[in-house]
């Protein structure tokens, strides 16, 4: 059933929802030039300077995640805040996988057949498109929820 509604929840956010083409490949080669010397603290400020527009769909997380994990000097234990930075921006939380975002799906995704109705329908019924998007907002946009310190 989860998986029936997935295209309706995809519709809710149209491409102009994520970040914008030149501004993720910007934040990769950012990320590709300068991992060595790169906090989680620097890249969430860069994240924080594109403003609305600093929010990712589930594929671009991967995307950039993949350009961390594929470092020499990549150590999981080491830059596990990386993944917050980056998952805790993703607004298509229910395409989230642990293979893709490891630990990003396990605290911030909505993978789950529950969150995924949970999403997309009320009691009364199924949400809308502007449903959808107020519930994504009213979960993930809580003063001091979206903060990374």
């Amino acid at each position: 059933q989860a998986e029936a509604v997935m295209p309706q929840l995809d519709a809710a956010f149209g491409p102009d929802a994520f970040m914008p083409a030149a501004a993720l490949r910007n934040m990769k080669s950012a990320i590709n030039r300068n991992f060595g010397s790169l906090s989680p603290q620097r890249l969430a400020a860069t994240f924080d300077e594109l403003e609305d527009r600093g929010f990712v769909s589930a594929a671009q997380a991967a995307d950039l995640l993949a350009v961390i994990e594929s470092h020499a000097s990549f150590d999981h234990g080491a830059h596990w805040r990386y993944y917050h930075v980056i998952c805790h921006r993703i607004l298509d939380r229910w395409n989230t996988s642990d293979e893709l975002h490891g630990i990003g799906d396990c605290y911030h995704g909505w993978s789950s057949p529950d969150d995924i109705l949970r999403a997309s329908r009320t009691a009364m019924g199924a949400r809308t498109a502007g449903d959808i998007r107020r519930y994504v907002q009213e979960q993930l946009f809580v003063p001091g929820k979206l903060r990374f310190k």
